[in-house]
């Protein structure tokens, strides 16, 4: 049970590290300063997720690697909302706002995605939950936003802005 466990978390990681951006009321931003924005949040949420997820289960009883899995999951979830509003209040350059707008669309269909995960490992028996775990598409929770952060990723390399944005990391 612990690979897909590894497997759950890594996504996890994914939405948080691609999905944090500081918004700012007022003007429009520059492009640099757009893109080291997602890149500078996106590593602190990463960071945040990263420390929830070091956690282990209090022990190897099955209730409480389900408890402690649905604890990082929820963690997880609050992570990505807290980025998605971030997010929303970014204001992107105009040639960048499509693929921004894509990449919000994204990260919240991807927490909406999470949340189904956590609910069923929540409602699910514990003697179930190493049966349930293969059966979770976690690909198909983070592709699209994995897509539409290499948009980003791409368009800040075409304009000679350096950042790494750890699309599907």
């Amino acid at each position: 049970m612990r690979s897909w466990i590894r497997v759950l978390l890594g996504a996890m990681l994914a939405l948080t590290a691609i999905g944090s951006a500081c918004g700012e009321d007022g003007d429009t931003l520059s492009a640099e300063d757009y893109y080291k924005k997602l890149e500078t949040i996106g590593r602190e949420a990463d960071e945040k997720t990263s420390e929830n997820a070091s956690s282990t289960p209090e022990s190897d009883e099955p209730q409480a690697t389900k408890d402690w899995l649905a604890r990082i999951l929820s963690d997880g979830v609050t992570v990505g909302e807290e980025a998605a509003k971030k997010l929303e209040g970014l204001k992107p350059p105009d040639d960048v706002k499509p693929k921004h707008d894509t990449f919000v669309t994204a990260v919240k269909a991807e927490i909406e995605a999470f949340k189904k995960i956590r609910d069923t490992i929540n409602d699910t028996p514990v003697d179930q939950i190493e049966a349930l775990l293969p059966t979770l598409n976690l690909g198909s929770a983070t592709e699209a936003s994995d897509t539409a952060c290499n948009a980003l990723q791409d368009d800040a390399a075409s304009k000679s802005i350096t950042v790494d944005l750890k699309c599907g990391d």
